[in-house]
Formats: C-alpha cells, sequence, structure tokens
C-alpha cells in the first residue's frame, strides 16, 4: 500500500529476498518464482482489492530486479 500512489515498486532481487527472509534458500530464480512469487501474487489477486502483476528485469541472462504493478479492482455496486 505504501506504493499505491505511483502503482509501481522495482526492486532488487537481493533486496526482495532479504525483505522475506529467504537470502540463503533459492538461489534459482526459477524455483523462487515457482514456490513463491506465482502462489503469492496468486492469493493476493484472489483475496485483496488489487490486481498485482509483475515483470523480471534482467541483465544479461540473469534476473536482477523485479518490477510490480498494482492496480486497484473495480467493486461492483449492489443495490440495497
Amino acid at each position: 500500500m505504501r506504493f499505491n500512489s505511483t502503482g509501481e515498486r522495482i526492486i532488487y532481487l537481493d533486496d526482495f529476498k532479504s525483505a522475506l527472509g529467504i537470502s540463503d534458500k533459492y538461489s534459482d530464480f526459477r524455483d523462487l518464482s515457482k514456490r513463491v512469487l506465482k502462489p503469492s501474487v496468486n492469493e493476493l489477486n484472489q483475496k485483496s482489492n488489487l490486481i498485482i502483476e509483475y515483470e523480471t528485469i534482467k541483465k544479461g541472462r540473469s534476473v536482477t530486479a523485479l518490477s510490480f504493478e498494482f492496480i486497484k479492482k473495480k467493486q461492483i455496486k449492489m443495490d440495497v
């Protein structure tokens, strides 16, 4: 929610892993994506009022950062 005004957040992969407390795990990005990123984003998309999408930022062949985009879901008005 801190980046709600911009709707976007770019974070280096090392900082992302450090914030989650998994600095020493998931040395391969494929495992991090399959076990952490995709399940978390899917759960947040289902259970929150946000649509979250992410893209990888690469330097050469290796992933160095992640770019997250946050979009608020439009709520349907219900007749009372």
